[in-house]
């Protein structure tokens, strides 16, 4: 799993997804450099340690349909670690 294939830790730096810089504690489809589903951007999701590991597990248990090339993170470490990271580089 790369989530850099699609995402990148610079502001406002998008790839087939959104930039993942500062996402943790943010409103999902929030970045305005990015063309979220309207689903996504109607949202009332915001990133944090439940709403990600809930998203990381299975992508379409929030009901937001997003079109991720993964379909979840069944590892329960690798999801914590990749959490911790998210907080840790949204500072």
């Amino acid at each position: 799993m790369s989530c850099s294939s699609c995402h990148s830790l610079k502001p406002r730096e998008e790839g087939k997804g959104p930039s993942l810089a500062g996402v943790f504690g943010r409103r999902a489809g929030t970045d305005p450099a990015f063309a979220y589903s309207e689903r996504l951007r109607d949202s009332k999701v915001i990133w944090i340690e439940s709403t990600l590991d809930t998203y990381l597990d299975d992508p379409f248990n929030l009901g937001t349909q997003i079109n991720m090339m993964i379909h979840g993170i069944r590892d329960d470490q690798v999801r914590a670690d990749l959490i911790e990271f998210l907080k840790y580089s949204a500072r």
